[in-house]
């Protein structure tokens, strides 16, 4: 069961990720590999592109124990967002007025 009443999914999530990551510093200690170049090395190679989708919930990240060292290297970067530029304004306007023949 995912959840529960005393325990909602979020909490079970963090237990989950918390869990996980324990045991991949585990098994990264017990083969003498640095951790977080491991899980980058690990995302170049299996995740298509090799880049991460953000946003990220990095406070939850944090609490389960990976900092942002982990992946914001490897997060694919947002195009900041613009407004289109609208040139010749009265033109394109409905309420502009019309030019007069000559």
């Amino acid at each position: 069961m995912i959840g529960t009443r005393s325990r909602p999914l979020a909490l079970t999530r963090l237990g989950l990720h918390s869990a996980a990551l324990s045991r991949f510093r585990f098994l990264c200690d017990r083969e003498s590999l640095d951790p977080i170049a491991t899980f980058q090395q690990l995302v170049l190679q299996y995740v298509p592109g090799g880049v991460l989708n953000p946003p990220f919930n990095d406070a939850e990240r944090l609490k389960a124990g990976m900092s942002t060292e982990w992946y914001h290297c490897l997060a694919r970067q947002q195009p900041t967002a613009t407004l289109p530029v609208r040139r010749n304004w009265a033109k394109q306007s409905h309420n502009a007025a019309a030019p007069e023949a000559p």
